[in-house]
């Protein structure tokens, strides 16, 4: 079984969804001798260009992409594609699927298609992308998806999704943790921008710990500006701007001893995927977080709470009282045991195997 990825999305996420997996999916089809994964990113993934967006109607640069396009759909028999965003590139879809009717073509989506957060600036141009998108998984002969409630959330217009849960890929994902050997306690909120309303609830849980410890820090590393009411002596906030290639080092520099991961109950956060733990259980990092859908069934030591700021506030103190219990302890162990890449794979794999037998049947 030979296997193409080709990526859409950032280069975060096509590394989550795209790298680590064909990475680990090569490993174990090379073990076999009888198969071959290839990432076609198509424009260089650093530089954010879409190709769905460049595809059609853009000279050399269109004709380049449809040719080695067709070119990979006459040696690859699985085609996953991330999620499409532009009428060009579904016009390309359905000219490929009609061409290669014997191809499994398997769309790649990783959060909520329709349900847009507020604090996007291209909160309209994304409704757009998202039409499309819906549309693509509608034509998709199957569907991976980060997470079983993103899978439900879709499966009104393609039920055959497989669920394929963010794991760390460790032979990428390079990170020695440094400890806070200082007398602060160090809690952190990492995210990207346009998390505005998540942060305004770690830092209204925040407000009475940092009264109480005045040991306390609040390191906050924030993709987005920094919000006017984001005021405290003991806050310690960075505007950064990560590549992923640098982000799990930068992550472990920061000495955390506990990570808050907020999230507000929208539709569009429950089909987000528990990320913000797997990130810093990897480090072996404690985290306390909104006991919504992409946590609740996280498998692995948690803080959940409601989103109500004393409750939230209790947690964290709950946290900061366990700091170096033997719970903390196991919880890089729960995340290599209980989110494993190469079991994830395996059962990846036969998804694809089962599902190519079918179109192949079908075809002959």
């Amino acid at each position: 079984m030979k296997v193409l990825y080709i990526p859409t999305l950032n280069w975060a996420v096509s590394q989550w969804r795209i790298e680590y997996p064909a990475r680990e999916m090569y490993k174990q089809l090379n073990l076999t001798g009888k198969g071959a994964v290839y990432v076609d990113y198509l424009f260089d993934p650093r530089e954010n260009i879409a190709w769905d967006a460049m595809c059609l109607n853009h000279g050399d640069t269109s004709e380049s992409i449809i040719a080695r396009l067709n070119s990979a759909c006459k040696f690859f028999d699985v085609i996953v594609i991330q999620k499409i965003q532009s009428k060009d590139g579904l016009a390309v879809l359905m000219g490929l699927k009609e061409i290669y009717p014997d191809k499994l073509f398997v769309a790649e989506i990783d959060d909520s298609i329709g349900e847009i957060t507020p604090s996007n600036y291209q909160i309209d141009q994304l409704k757009d992308h998202h039409s499309c998108a819906a549309y693509h998984v509608q034509e998709s002969d199957a569907v991976i998806c980060s997470t079983d409630y993103l899978g439900r959330s879709i499966k009104a217009i393609n039920e055959n999704y497989h669920v394929y849960s963010n794991c760390i890929n460790y032979d990428i994902w390079k990170a020695k943790r440094k400890r806070n050997n200082t007398k602060n306690i160090r809690i952190g909120y990492v995210a990207g921008g346009a998390h505005d309303e998540d942060l305004l609830i770690a830092y209204r849980a925040m407000l009475p710990i940092m009264e109480e410890y005045s040991n306390v820090r609040f390191v906050i590393r924030y993709g987005g500006f920094r919000p006017d009411w984001l005021q405290h002596k003991q806050i310690d906030f960075k505007h950064v701007n990560w590549g992923i290639d640098i982000y799990p080092q930068e992550l472990a520099n920061l000495r955390l001893d506990i990570g808050l991961a907020p999230l507000r109950d929208t539709e569009f956060n429950r089909c987000k995927s528990n990320l913000k733990w797997i990130e810093m259980s990897s480090l072996g990092i404690p985290v306390v977080a909104s006991a919504v859908e992409p946590f609740n069934n996280t498998c692995g030591k948690i803080y959940l709470t409601s989103n109500n700021i004393g409750e939230f506030s209790e947690r964290i103190s709950d946290c900061i009282r366990n700091i170096g219990s033997p719970d903390h302890n196991k919880i890089k162990d729960q995340n290599i045991n209980e989110y494993n890449i190469k079991k994830e794979i395996s059962r990846l794999l036969e998804f694809f195997e089962i599902n190519l037998r079918k179109k192949v049947d079908i075809h002959n």
